[in-house]
């Protein structure tokens, strides 16, 4: 679908098209200009739906995200054509460069903290539902691939960890700062959003963006605003090695998917 044909789908006729913003094989994203406000027009790729992204919950989820400062306010939206319009946040999405220089991890940090602490109604994230979705998409071929992560989840899971609500998705470029060096840091893409142990969002900055060792005691003195314990960094370092395994097979099932859903 074109942006302009999604802009009509959604009833939005004032809109006027400025840039295209992102070209993700899951989704196509472009700045608006809106009623003398920018925001950002989502439109699905076919393989979305395929990998397992479900749309018909997210604006309310993303209502209470903006409703708790933590991300921008979605406008409007037709889960079913896989469309979606939010407001824009001023700034600039960081590069993984960035999550590597300590002040800027120590943001990164504290507003996961803050995510889970927000009071948002969300689902679980079932992350052995999802091994099973990629499992399926990634074919035989991944079968070693399963099952080491399959291990590595169980050994990571603690059934008496509370689950919070997570981003679950915080790579470098889901993070946009502010124009000014003290303003604020936000995140976008909620789409993998839900209840999770708080573990994963901090494996996934340290783990996706292959920072060095030395920042794991950082980002997670940072989180808890104390030095870890030998336990804690072992925890991150088993769930780090859990993403891992989890990236590399969302990986080889979007490859397939996307072959199967051009």
């Amino acid at each position: 679908m074109t942006p302009d044909a999604a802009l009509a789908a959604l009833h939005v006729h004032d809109g006027i098209l400025i840039r295209p913003l992102r070209r993700g094989p899951l989704a196509h994203s472009w700045l608006v200009e809106l009623a003398g406000e920018r925001a950002v027009l989502r439109i699905d790729q076919p393989a979305a739906a395929a990998m397992g992204l479900d749309r018909a919950a997210e604006f309310a989820q993303l209502e209470a995200v903006a409703a708790a400062g933590l991300g921008p306010a979605p406008i409007v939206a037709d889960p079913a054509r896989g469309l979606l319009l939010r407001r824009h946040v001023e700034g600039e999405p960081w590069q993984a460069a960035d999550l590597g220089q300590a002040a800027n991890l120590d943001r990164a940090a504290a507003l996961l903290r803050r995510v889970h602490s927000a009071q948002i109604t969300a689902p679980a994230l079932d992350l052995h539902a999802a091994l099973e979705r990629y499992a399926r998409l990634a074919g035989p071929e991944a079968s070693g691939l399963v099952d080491t992560a399959r291990r590595q989840l169980d050994s990571c899971r603690d059934p008496q960890s509370a689950l919070v609500f997570c981003h679950n998705d915080p790579v470098a470029d889901n993070f946009v700062a502010g124009p000014e060096s003290a303003g604020p840091l936000w995140l976008i893409d909620w789409e993998y959003s839900g209840f999770n142990e708080f573990w994963f969002d901090l494996a996934v900055v340290l783990v996706h963006h292959e920072l060095p060792v030395s920042l794991a005691a950082r980002l997670l003195k940072a989180y808890f605003g104390r030095p870890p314990s030998a336990e804690e960094a072992q925890r991150l370092a088993d769930w780090g090695d859990f993403y891992a395994s989890l990236a590399r097979l969302w990986g080889a099932a979007l490859q397939r998917c996307s072959a199967n859903h051009p």
